[in-house]
């Protein structure tokens, strides 16, 4: 079993390790951009069992999926409306 991550994923983590709020949410924001960006494991046989092809595209890791990324959507939300309202309360400090 292999992994392949994408550069997006390496970028999607350098961006957030560049902004402020990733000290609080660091392991759910990487868990998911991982799975996001498709860092996913693959077997390099040629011949896969019945068993690996039977596992691969399940209902359930589908739904998972929609979910991840419907609390990766509010996160994102969230952010942007607080980074919003700092911006704001930082321009009204600085106005004489």
């Amino acid at each position: 079993m292999t992994y392949h991550c994408g550069i997006n994923t390496i970028l999607i983590i350098l961006t957030y390790l560049f902004n402020g709020f990733i000290m609080q949410n660091f392991i759910k924001l990487l868990a998911v951009s991982l799975l996001l960006t498709g860092c996913y494991g693959t077997s390099y046989d040629k011949n896969p069992s019945p068993e690996m092809k039977k596992s691969s595209g399940t209902k359930a890791s589908s739904s998972a999926s929609k979910h991840i990324s419907n609390h990766a959507s509010r996160v994102a939300s969230t952010a942007a409306s607080r980074a919003a309202a700092v911006t704001r309360a930082a321009n009204k400090i600085s106005r004489p």
